[in-house]
């Protein structure tokens, strides 16, 4: 769970000029902290759903970014 997103981050550290879920996790805690559960609840399910599309983003752009040597053994097999 660690590994991933650090080397994610590492290959798309350019995608966003400021990393949007900074300022996302900081208004949840401000909501918590001023009691507004409600408001936190709803920052928070923005924030995994932007948090799912950026993560999608991140994916396509080291995609394109990585090649891996073809694996004989997955190859299909020839009849």
């Amino acid at each position: 769970m660690l590994l991933a997103p650090r080397f994610f981050y590492r290959l798309t550290a350019r995608l966003f000029d400021e990393e949007p879920f900074l300022r996302e996790h900081l208004a949840i805690l401000h909501a918590i902290l001023e009691g507004d559960t409600a408001r936190a609840a709803n920052l928070l399910g923005a924030h995994l759903q932007a948090s799912e599309q950026r993560a999608s983003m991140r994916i396509e752009r080291v995609r394109s970014l990585v090649t891996h040597a073809p694996v004989i053994y997955l190859d299909p097999l020839r009849t």
